[in-house]
């Protein structure tokens, strides 16, 4: 591994600014061909193809747009040897500088103090070492890669950054690990090195490959929350504009993913996450009402454009309330705690209204998510044999949202529902299940 100094990186960024002019000519002159495309593109170059992993693995199956590019589209310039030398777009240029055993992406902005630095160490026509070094934040880091076969199979990246006591190395280390066939990347896998549990979450399935997809299901996946507020909470609307203003800026659901994203709070909320923020506005995802009292509630729901409402199997109004419910458009979220539970609530509903239906297992009293399966299967029956086959079910209980994809994968599970979380949670338990899915 190399070793460089913050001084000798900043140096480095410091020259490439001065050389600004020179460096593009020279480059300018050098290029044989441009290309483009919507998106950045170096992934189709050979030397990046295992450097440029995890989401950006997509960009490898992207088209060159055959003629007349957009405004908005990047400019590649490549030389007689096929190597990128530069990326133009309204966002700024990347520069590309080859040297024995480096290449220098300088990434320079609209403005001069955010230019930034990423170093490749190539051995053996492989990166081995990424050195990526920014001047806003100021910090650094390099990710080393592993290989197996020709081929990388892990990563790790150290950083270091500005603090009011100086500069320090983080005391964490992100880790990424990456599955192959015999086509190529199958699947990424990401830890940020940040919490307790060392766990390496799902970040990228080829498409097409998805298992949950595999088993071709009939019922849409569901991924859904209720946004967790304590009693000492302060401004409760403050709380739910955040987390759904959180989801509207983190996902974007492709349309063929097959899963349905559910927010809830308190009725005389649901307003401030469908009209306070746009995250409804995104192709399947709605908001609902976390409880319902009375009709009262229920009509604050609708009029807030809210598409779903949670009930608790157990109250003893439960009956009253889904037959309420059941006049209105509104999807039910039914909270049981057992296959009994599920009876009383699955009997309030006919083969016309049975697609309206989501079985919530709240399984707090089992050991594990799993000891659930015999009751998952004994309602799934029950449902079958009275035609409910778009009802769902999913998991209720309090489960690592990373599990999400595992269950619905090996049990006869529709997703999750998580009770009293956070838009970090429901995304933790989204990502998975949509890539699994596609």
């Amino acid at each position: 591994m190399k070793t460089y100094s913050k001084d000798y990186l900043y140096g480095a960024i410091h020259q490439y600014v001065k050389s600004k002019e020179v460096l593009v000519k020279e480059a300018e002159i050098q290029a044989v061909e441009k290309r483009f495309s919507l998106s950045q593109m170096p992934g189709l170059n050979p030397l990046f193809l295992d450097e440029r992993l995890r989401l950006d693995i997509g960009l490898t199956s992207h088209e060159w747009l055959s003629h007349n590019p957009p405004a908005d589209a990047f400019e590649h310039g490549f030389d007689s040897q096929n190597r990128i030398r530069w990326i133009r777009s309204l966002y700024g240029t990347n520069l590309f500088v080859y040297r024995d055993g480096e290449v220098d992406e300088i990434r320079y902005t609209k403005r001069s103090e955010y230019t930034s630095l990423v170093r490749r160490i190539i051995e053996n026509s492989k990166v081995t070492e990424c050195w990526t070094c920014l001047t806003s934040p100021m910090q650094y880091q390099v990710e080393l890669f592993q290989y197996r076969d020709g081929s990388v199979c892990s990563s790790e990246v150290h950083s270091w950054f500005e603090s009011s006591e100086g500069w320090k190395k983080a005391s964490w280390i992100a880790k990424n690990v990456f599955d192959r066939d015999a086509v190529g990347l199958l699947r990424a896998y990401h830890d940020d090195g940040l919490s307790s549990t060392d766990e390496l979450k799902l970040v990228f399935v080829r498409p097409g490959m998805g298992l949950i997809r595999q088993q071709q299901r009939e019922r849409r996946l569901f991924v859904g929350y209720s946004i967790a507020l304590t009693a000492k909470e302060e401004d409760k609307s403050h709380r739910v504009y955040s987390d759904a203003y959180g989801i509207e800026m983190s996902i974007s659901i492709p349309s063929e993913c097959p899963v349905d994203v559910v927010v809830t709070a308190p009725s005389s909320l649901v307003r401030v996450i469908t009209k306070g923020t746009g995250v409804t506005s995104i192709e399947n995802i709605s908001a609902g009402a976390s409880s319902v009292s009375g009709i009262c509630d229920i009509l604050k729901t609708r009029l807030a454009g809210g598409k779903w409402a949670v009930v608790e199997v157990g109250s003893p109004s439960v009956e009253r309330q889904i037959s309420s419910l059941l006049r209105t458009k509104l999807g039910i979220i039914a909270c049981v705690h057992d296959f009994e539970d599920s009876r009383k609530a699955i009997r309030l509903f006919d083969i016309t209204n049975s697609n309206r239906l989501v079985i919530a297992l709240k399984s707090e009293r089992l050991k594990l998510p799993a000891s659930s399966r015999p009751t998952i299967a004994k309602i799934r029956e029950h449902m079958d044999a009275l035609g409910f086959k778009k009802s769902r079910i999913v998991l209720a209980s309090p489960l690592k949202p990373s599990e999400a994809a595992k269950l619905v994968v090996e049990q006869d599970v529709d997703g999750v529902f998580l009770l009293d979380a956070s838009f970090s949670d429901l995304l933790d338990a989204f990502v998975p299940v949509a890539l699994e899915s596609c």
